[in-house]
């Protein structure tokens, strides 16, 4: 903020609290620590793990493994950030596509353990789940959409513009759906769909 360096802050300074560029900039570290933070867990969680699961010869067979690895909830919390459902989804697809056992010799050993904190393997199980779930989330919305409209365009197969509106405006579960479970802030996508006319393509009415 104290641009001017003098140790003052004046009204001009003080207004660069929203200046985008400093947003993006705070942002930007803000994630990059948590990102670190992230991966430390992470690493600390698997190579407190192997303690267990390597046992006394240090390798362990391939679906053994995955067995325990996916039996751990806090391992699943941690991948997940903080999201333990997301985080086993993340783990079945690490061992979908073999993440681990690099060598395709059947057993996992120390190093092939520890590709479980490798940030390769965790964007592409990421990725992968992302976009698992917005099928499922595009698929809720779709079948609640096709339900409503048995309501909302009534016998007649149409209904006027603003009165489609109230009715999608005072549905709840639409607005929690389209939110992804926040309703606060599917209402407001629903608003801004409904500023900019997303509904009426002919301009009818």
């Amino acid at each position: 903020l104290d641009k001017s360096g003098d140790g003052i802050i004046h009204n001009e300074e003080f207004q660069r609290l929203y200046l985008t560029s400093n947003i993006l900039a705070a942002e930007k570290a803000v994630n990059e620590g948590m990102l670190n933070e992230y991966l430390e867990a992470l690493r600390t969680k698997v190579v407190e793990m192997w303690k267990d699961v390597g046992g006394p010869t240090g390798e362990v067979e391939r679906l053994a493994c995955w067995n325990q690895i996916l039996a751990d909830d806090e391992l699943a919390r941690i991948i997940g950030k903080g999201d333990q459902r997301k985080g086993k989804a993340m783990l079945e697809a690490m061992k979908a596509v073999r993440a681990l056992d690099k060598s395709g010799d059947g057993i996992i050993h120390n190093e092939e353990f520890q590709r479980l904190y490798l940030t390769s393997n965790i964007l592409a199980a990421e990725k992968a789940v992302n976009e698992g779930m917005l099928n499922e989330y595009l698929e809720a919305l779709r079948t609640k959409v096709v339900e409503m409209w048995k309501d909302v365009g009534g016998p007649t197969g149409e209904v006027e513009r603003l009165a489609c509106w109230n009715q999608i405006l005072a549905d709840d579960e639409l607005a929690r759906i389209i939110g992804k479970g926040d309703q606060r802030k599917g209402k407001a996508m629903l608003e801004a769909m409904k500023a900019v006319r997303a509904l009426d393509k002919s301009g009818d009415g």
